[in-house]
């Protein structure tokens, strides 16, 4: 089997011991309560639905905020322990053809965003490819050599939080009648290409991680926000990503949620100043509610 037909097979299929270089384990955290967990919208949004006015998302906000003191807590994830030993099963599974050590840092990139596609959970995804990262990214090229690159530990957040935000915007597509399942996996730009991973893990925005930004940015969904052509269709993916990755507690950055008053007054004071056009606003004002439906079905990441 070709690894371009791992992105649907199931976890408990694929041997990944070929990746056997060690990953330093974190401390794994419990996830705390959702501040956020409903919505004062319908459960469904149509493309043809009008964005909310003002008075509509204060609204929203409020039954946010009084259904915040009913919402569950997500399930914990999994420790270390249980993760590998998942892994260890995962590896007496079956035998199928992947990037063996000598691969190059581009077919781990493949194997990375077959992994992130397929069906197991964030843990059990989030501890195969930090270890398939760990390998790429030495064998990654880098514009100056002199630049640090990300530590395993750096990196295991890194995937982590990047395959909260692939799984979002996975279900916000659908949600939008819209196929967004190679949003950040794309080919040459994706978040899981080890050239890109090895600075964009970093916390800081030092000269390497401006440059991993600039080569993402190069993903069809960035471009796309930067055509003043574009239409408010077009521009959905870019807007429920900046939406969703607003309202995600973006640990790697250190930069905590949103909450929905700041968004929209963003959004506002962008527009004011001639940041954004006419059609990115609407299309960012169109992706809140469907943001606001996602969370009501799943929750924030912790």
């Amino acid at each position: 089997m070709s690894i371009s037909s791992l992105g649907s097979m199931p976890l408990n299929t694929i041997n990944f011991s070929v990746f056997n270089t060690p990953v330093q384990q974190t401390p794994s955290k419990s996830p705390e309560t959702l501040a956020f967990a409903s919505d004062g919208f319908g459960t469904s949004l149509t493309e043809e639905s009008a964005a909310p006015d003002r008075s509509q998302m204060m609204k929203a906000m409020q039954s946010l905020s009084a259904s915040a003191e009913t919402a569950a807590p997500p399930q914990e994830a999994a420790t270390s322990a249980q993760t590998a030993d998942s892994a260890d099963k995962t590896a007496q599974a079956a035998q199928l053809e992947m990037p063996g050590p000598d691969a190059t840092a581009e077919d781990i990139a493949v194997f990375c965003n077959a992994i992130a596609k397929s069906s197991g959970s964030v843990a059990e995804r989030t501890e195969i490819i930090t270890q398939a990262l760990t390998v790429g990214i030495n064998k990654a090229d880098t514009p100056h050599t002199e630049w640090a690159k990300a530590t395993p530990e750096q990196l295991k957040l890194y995937v982590q939080e990047t395959l909260e935000h692939v799984d979002a915007m996975r279900q916000i597509g659908q949600l939008r009648g819209l196929d967004f399942d190679d949003h950040d996996l794309e080919p040459k730009t994706g978040k899981f290409e080890p050239r890109i991973a090895q600075y964009l893990a970093l916390p800081g925005r030092e000269d390497s991680v401006k440059w991993s930004i600039s080569e993402h940015n190069a993903s069809p969904h960035h471009a796309t926000w930067k055509n003043p052509n574009a239409s408010v269709e077009d521009l959905a993916e870019s807007a429920s990503d900046m939406v969703n990755a607003w309202r995600m507690n973006r640990r790697v950055y250190n930069k905590p949620s949103w909450s929905w008053e700041r968004i929209t007054d963003f959004i506002d004071a962008q527009f004011q100043n001639n940041e954004i056009s006419s059609t990115q606003r609407e299309a960012l004002l169109q992706a809140i509610p469907v943001q606001m439906d996602w969370e009501a079905q799943y929750g924030l990441p912790a």
